[in-house]
């Protein structure tokens, strides 16, 4: 087989593969107004049993799992998903790992160091990106805030 021939099979292999979070994005979130401040809408990502999770935190500081076992279960998103998403939004262009389900994807943009989030909302055939902020978990205060 020639190389250019292995490298088109290869990167139609790659191109469906998924491109999933890790467990370093497992966190406490903050969602964040247009405007740029931290709103107090806050979420917990985690993966407990190998399944992602989501969480809403409820005023009395409770959690609320947000995702279900079947319909409505975050899955790992694939490259050509992921564009799709993306097309005519902001993000456009961008690379993101995400997970998603019917309503929403949770996504991570950027390398191990710079790391960025965002929720991509799923509402009446439009896709609504939403800027999110990983928090300390102690203290609920964006993380690496003096």
């Amino acid at each position: 087989m020639n190389f250019r021939l292995f490298l088109v099979i290869l990167a139609m292999f790659a191109s469906g593969r998924a491109l999933a979070l890790d467990k370093a994005d497992e966190g406490v979130y903050a969602l964040v107004h247009r405007d740029g401040h931290v709103t107090t809408k806050i979420a917990r990502l985690s993966q407990p049993d190998g399944r992602w999770r989501l969480e809403d935190r409820k005023p009395d500081g409770s959690w609320e799992d947000v995702t279900c076992e079947e319909a409505c279960a975050l899955e790992e998103t694939t490259p050509d998903q992921v564009e799709k998403f993306l097309q005519g939004t902001a993000l456009d262009g961008l690379s993101l790992r995400c997970v998603h389900d019917q309503a929403f994807a949770f996504c991570r943009g950027g390398g191990s160091g710079t790391r960025s989030y965002y929720m991509l909302a799923f509402s009446g055939g439009q896709v609504i990106p939403l800027k999110w902020v990983r928090l300390d978990p102690n203290t609920l205060e964006p993380a690496g805030a003096p």
